[in-house]
């Protein structure tokens, strides 16, 4: 609203409407002035005012410039500021420049055709002339176009607005409809509001003398207030222009009193803080009262607002709609106000007769640019002037800052000492940015494929300052989600974000989205071969069935499915085929050999879709299949390594065997015997078994004695003798290995000579027995038998392939055998060595 604000200049005007528009919608005569900081292609300088001798201001150095092959129509010359009768702009005709009709003192319009730029400046040096009838600075204002000029339109630099004079005359209701018809530059008209004294003293200056019609009225029609034609008290309401929708879209209340009074301007009776300039008489107005004709209703009522000469005196007045009068049309500041083009360039100028006031001009810039400020006295350049520069807030207030660096409406204001300063308003537009190209080497956006056609990735801006806090918010999709067809990302959605995004404007939308380069790259898809066992042993049976999977990989540094969306392993990749080898030969699962074999897999079915969207990878998988070992045997507590086997068997199911045979001699004693539980400890305490296996575990069977070839039940240990005893360890696949031990007692302790393998007879002259021979097993399923020994005669026991004796009491149990263990000094049952329990 005009009582609101004061000072504001065109620019100021048409900016504000023109940011509530969308980005795109930009008034292009002024956005030529802030792009890229350069001059507007046409322009018009008046350079330093001069005055004359005739006490008349010229200007010697004006330029008007132009672009090749542009042509100037038309020159206006207009004072923007309230003016006296005598202050006066001299543009007479000649040569082809012709003065417009209605053309008047304080504005002056010339058309023109074919004239160059140099012919209008000369045109414009020889006969131009000002004349300032006091000692006011006056602002005065050049206006160049390539259109004709058709009608006068007066402008305010105070209120930025353009005002038209109509001449014909009409009543106020039809001086209303007409004033809401017309149109200027993109802007609605209204009938003029009159909210300053400033504002009034321009419009007076433009009708000197002559009574017209104004946007106010206390006629419920136009009020929207049933009670504002009583005549006692009334209430006027401004019903036109920006004033006319201020109150929450309705007529902005400003004044409300008794009529007749003889203080109608008493600030008492003003309403939301309005100006008031009823014309005081000993009447007083408004006279909207019963010797007038009564309410609005009535003929003879008074409703409708005026500005009215009495008695010398100019100020409001109220009038009925039976008179016809001038009116002023009003352009500037309704909402909805689409600013066009005028292709016009424009110089403002204050002219002051004592030469030392300032004409402060302040010309749009974008965000990031250096104010562009010049000062000036009658046209000169001033240096070393001082500029305060003022911020519009949100409360229409000016709030100082150090210098204009965001968008919005500021305020400059100019001092220097002598001097009489300034002031000007300018915007800081927003600065374009578009969307860049992807930082990556070829310009395009890529991702991994996923399954889908999104893009979740940064995008990047073109334009945007370091350090400025701005972000793009936006819905960005491919053209399509697999790897050969993708080429472009649509951007929709679009906005800014971000402390700074109101400074900046996107560029670059059609039909409000970007497209942009994008591609999509193949998705690693590592693929391994799964199995039940990774070891096993020769000839255990493999029944598992060969399976795969995806092996998950980290593509951005956070881990993630191998798979895109959607995508399924079998549906993708087909039938797997296996391969498991140990060079060429492939593995039997039920009777495997011993090796180190290669689990493979492959995909032969992949479609060609599968194999572009993945980059597929087949990992193998190493399946070991160890030879089979019986278990070794040491002896208990010697630095010696395992006995070395007499023989080794294979039996069936891939089982070995092994035979160890060793041989003690030892004293005979005065009493006792060993029973058969008693040998197994004497066995498990001398020696250490070890399973090759990795649980370790080991079954023992029932200890054996035989004397001279025959099956005994107890050792005698009071006699001398020689005995063969035996044990079996057996691992949990079934492999054994079988101890035995030749056990000899002598009077007198001799070292013990093993029994060459194809036997021998005893040494009849020493009296000593030889000792036992070494028992051989058989062949694998065959049996072996031994010589006998040399004190007796009789046969050693019979051994089985699979390194069991017999006869033998294979049937006792090892709980029984546990028992001759704690007897013999708590020898561990399942284990060769004190303490410890073999099975593991």
């Amino acid at each position: 609203m005009k009582h609101q604000k004061s000072g504001r200049r065109l620019g100021a005007l048409l900016l504000s409407a023109v940011m509530a528009l969308s980005a795109g919608a930009v008034w292009q005569g002024f956005r030529a002035k802030a792009a890229g900081g350069e001059a507007p292609a046409l322009s018009i300088e008046t350079g330093p005012a001069v005055k004359g001798a005739d006490g008349r201001f010229s200007f010697p150095e004006l330029v008007l410039r132009v672009p090749d092959g542009a042509q100037v129509k038309s020159v206006t010359v207009q004072f923007s500021s309230a003016v006296a009768s005598a202050d006066n702009i001299s543009l007479p005709p000649s040569g082809g420049f012709v003065q417009l009709a209605g053309s008047k003192s304080g504005n002056v319009a010339i058309n023109a055709s074919g004239k160059s730029a140099q012919e209008w400046t000369q045109y414009l040096r020889d006969n131009l002339r000002v004349t300032l009838a006091g000692s006011e600075m006056k602002r005065l204002r050049l206006i160049a176009s390539y259109s004709e000029a058709t009608d006068i339109y007066d402008y305010n630099a105070e209120t930025g607005h353009y005002y038209q004079v109509v001449r014909s005359g009409n009543n106020w209701k039809a001086a209303m409809a007409d004033a809401d018809q017309r149109k200027y530059l993109g802007m609605q008209g209204y009938l003029v509001t009159i909210t300053t004294q400033e504002e009034n003293d321009f419009v007076a200056s433009l009708i000197p003398n002559i009574n017209t019609w104004m946007g106010g009225s206390c006629d419920p029609a136009y009020t929207k207030d049933p009670d504002s034609g009583n005549a006692n008290p009334g209430r006027w309401y401004w019903v036109s222009g920006p004033e006319g929708i201020a109150d929450s879209g309705k007529p902005l209340l400003f004044w409300e009193g008794v009529c007749n009074t003889s203080t109608p301007n008493d600030p008492a009776n003003s309403r939301n803080g309005c100006w008031l300039n009823w014309i005081e008489t000993s009447r007083g107005w408004p006279v909207n009262g019963p010797d007038h004709g009564g309410a609005p209703g009535i003929a003879g009522a008074e409703p409708y607002l005026s500005s009215y000469r009495e008695n010398g005196s100019l100020g409001w007045n109220d009038l009925s709609d039976t008179q016809t009068m001038v009116y002023v049309v009003e352009y500037g500041g309704m909402p909805g106000d689409k600013v066009e083009s005028d292709d016009c360039a424009k110089e403002e100028v204050n002219l002051d007769p004592s030469g030392k006031a300032l004409s402060t001009s302040a010309s749009d810039i974008t965000v990031g640019e250096e104010p562009k400020v010049v000062s000036k006295a009658n046209g000169s350049p001033v240096e070393a002037v001082v500029y305060t520069y003022y911020r519009r807030a949100d409360d229409a207030s000016w709030q100082p800052v150090t210098a204009p660096e965001h968008v919005g409406e500021y305020r400059v204001v100019s001092a220097k000492d002598g001097y009489q300063g300034d002031s000007d308003t300018f915007q800081v537009l927003p600065k374009d940015i578009s969307v860049a190209p992807a930082p990556a080497a070829d310009g395009t956006y890529t991702k991994v494929y996923d399954g889908t056609n999104g893009y979740g990735g940064d995008i990047s801006l073109s334009g945007l300052p370091e350090g400025a806090d701005v972000q793009l918010r936006c819905t960005a999709t491919f053209n399509s989600k697999d790897v050969a067809t993708a080429d472009t990302l649509t951007l929709t959605g679009l906005s800014l974000t971000g402390d700074d995004a109101g400074d900046y404007t996107l560029t670059g939308l059609a039909d409000g989205k970007i497209e942009v380069p994008g591609s999509i790259t193949p998705r690693p898809l590592a693929v391994a071969p799964t199995f039940a066992v990774s070891e096993s042993w020769a000839g255990v049976p493999l029944p598992h069935d060969y399976g795969h999977t995806a092996v998950e990989y980290d593509p951005d540094g956070s881990w993630g499915s191998m798979l895109g969306e959607g995508d399924a392993l079998a549906d993708t990749l087909g039938e797997p085929a296996y391969s498991c080898r140990a060079g060429k030969v492939e593995l039997d699962r039920q009777a495997p050999l011993a090796g180190s074999y290669t689990l493979a897999v492959t995909f032969p079915d992949a479609t060609e879709l599968a194999r572009q969207n993945y980059e597929i990878t087949c990992a193998t998988l190493p399946l070991l299949i160890k030879e089979r070992h019986p278990p070794t045997v040491r002896p208990q507590g010697e630095q010696q390594g395992p006995l070395v086997p007499n023989a080794v068997t294979e039996g069936a199911g891939g089982t070995v065997h092994a035979v160890v045979a060793d041989a003690v001699v030892e004293r005979v004693r005065p009493s006792g015997s060993l029973s058969r539980l008693e040998v197994l400890g004497l066995l498990m305490d001398r020696y250490q078994v070890d399973s090759a296996l990795p649980d370790g575990a080991l079954t023992y069977s029932a200890a054996t004695i035989f004397k001279g070839g025959a099956a005994a039940d107890a050792v005698d240990l009071t006699r001398p003798g020689s005995y063969l005893l035996s044990v079996t360890a057996t691992d949990s696949l079934g492999d054994t290995t079988t101890i035995f031990l030749t056990y000899t007692l002598v009077e007198e302790p001799v070292e013990p000579t093993p029994t060459p393998p194809d036997g021998g007879e005893g040494d009849p002259s020493g009296g000593e027995p030889n000792a036992p021979e070494t028992p051989t097993p058989p062949p694998s399923g065959g049996q072996a038998t031994v010589e006998s020994d040399s004190d007796s005669g009789h046969q050693n026991p019979i051994i089985t392939g699979d390194g069991a004796i017999a006869p033998s009491d294979s049937g006792l149990l090892l709980a029984g055998a546990s028992l001759a263990a704690l007897s013999l000094g708590g020898v561990a049952l399942f284990g060769g060595r004190k303490g410890r329990r073999y099975k593991r």
